[in-house]
């Protein structure tokens, strides 16, 4: 009997995850590597509220089987869900002015938006290709054709953009608006979205070692040797999966050093923070609809998530992206949680009952992950970097993870088919 092909799997995220499922069931000697207590990554479902909250991914997107593997698992599984709408319509949304006032946007005037700020991104493209999103929507703005929507509508939808790609717009660059696909059926898992990552533990839980994070990978032999916190591992092939933050941060090294071509995608490619304050109450006092949107350039939480309707308790989250969640990690939870309460009652006043519980993320300051997606940073062609990023090294080292993919980066699905792609990519290269 021939000797099975050695893999080793760095980070038990679900590209890890599912990149070490297909090589499991192909035959292949598999074991991962997570820094971590626990799997999931990114996706992480907290429960300490009582109840099961996503501090990390919120939602499947795309609910088309055919397209997204994750809805083929959450179909296995028999997993109940929300449907709520986070793209191409208003209904799912409420916009509210600083005192709270609804302001009236349909999707009509929506669509008008989109049409026009799309016409000039795709000529700015041509003609200015370093335009961010924010320079867009002033210059738009300016010309006058954007006169029919207040200000304030104007305004919720930049903030929408910039909390979708955990960026700011004045550095955000006008790919986004192109690659981000219009998903118009999204889907919270009810129960907890870390159930899709236990659906690969089962059959992995004896391969998994947790709390071992790498410190050096060495491929200069045609074994590697993988350096963890309290091992030494070899392999025939090892699959990078660490976050776009954790190669920033240079945590693990390299022998020989990355391709020059890698380390500049590493360096250029742009590496977002969004984050959440869960604030659970002993009653609801907030609108039916699933997000809740706050024109208030003061304000430092914009968008508002109604978990309600998801863990079917009175919870309510803030969310705030780039430069401001970053910030706000320089807080105390409790200062965070207080700036969260004093925008509530700015908006309900005596409305907001007295806080039962909350939890606060802080994704740039987590050691093994240091953010929580990669996006688009205006003035470079972040398509080609992400192909560097992906590309192999040596037939030995090979990288997944939702930077590594070329479109549509920062999903969960993209993570879970780039685990897929270096797995097949092993089995081409090392057959059993």
């Amino acid at each position: 009997m021939s000797k099975k092909n050695k893999v080793l799997v760095i980070g038990a995220g679900i590209s890890g995850l599912a990149a070490a499922k297909n090589l499991n069931d192909s035959g292949y000697d598999v074991t991962i590597l997570e820094a971590k207590d626990r799997i999931g990554g990114r996706l992480y479902t907290d429960r300490s509220l009582g109840v099961p909250l996503e501090v990390g991914a919120n939602w499947i997107h795309d609910n088309n089987p055919e397209t997204n593997p994750i809805m083929k698992i959450k179909e296995e599984l028999g997993l109940k869900t929300h449907k709520c709408s986070l793209a191409g319509s208003v209904a799912s949304f409420e916009v509210l002015d600083k005192e709270g006032n609804k302001i009236e946007v349909t999707n009509e005037q929506l669509e008008k938006i989109e049409f026009r700020i799309g016409i000039f991104a795709y000529l700015a493209t041509y003609l200015r290709p370093s335009t961010n999103v924010k320079e867009l929507f002033t210059f738009v703005k300016k010309l006058g054709l954007l006169s029919f929507v207040k200000d304030e509508a104007l305004f919720v939808l930049l903030q929408k953009i910039a909390l979708e790609q955990a960026y700011d717009p004045d550095k955000l660059s006008l790919e986004a608006l192109f690659e981000q696909e219009e998903f118009a059926n999204d889907e919270a898992v009810m129960g907890g979205f870390d159930q899709i990552a236990y659906y690969f533990e089962k059959e992995l839980h004896n391969k998994i070692i947790l709390n071992s994070p790498i410190q050096h990978i060495d491929y200069t032999q045609d074994k590697i040797k993988v350096l963890s916190s309290n091992d030494i591992y070899e392999a025939d092939a090892v699959i990078v999966t660490a976050s776009l933050g954790v190669l920033k941060k240079e945590i693990i090294k390299f022998t020989p050093e990355l391709p020059l071509k890698k380390q500049q995608s590493i360096e250029k490619l742009a590496w977002g923070t969004l984050n959440k304050v869960m604030l659970k109450f002993p009653h609801k006092f907030w609108s039916d609809k699933d997000f809740i949107v706050v024109a208030n350039k003061e304000s430092k939480f914009h968008a508002w998530i109604n978990e309600e309707p998801v863990c079917k308790q009175p919870v309510i989250v803030a969310t705030i992206s780039g430069k401001n969640a970053k910030e706000l990690e320089n807080s105390s939870d409790e200062e965070v949680v207080q700036i969260a309460l004093n925008e509530l009652k700015a908006i309900y006043g005596n409305k907001v009952p007295k806080l039962d519980s909350y939890f606060v993320s802080k994704w740039s300051l987590d050691p093994y992950v240091f953010g929580s997606y990669s996006t688009y940073k205006a003035g470079q062609n972040n398509q080609l970097l992400r192909k560097n990023l992906s590309n192999p090294v040596n037939s030995k080292l090979f990288f997944a993870g939702e930077a590594t993919c070329e479109k549509i980066p920062g999903y969960l699905q993209m993570a879970l088919q780039s685990g897929l792609r270096e797995a097949e990519n092993i089995k081409k290269i090392y057959p059993n």
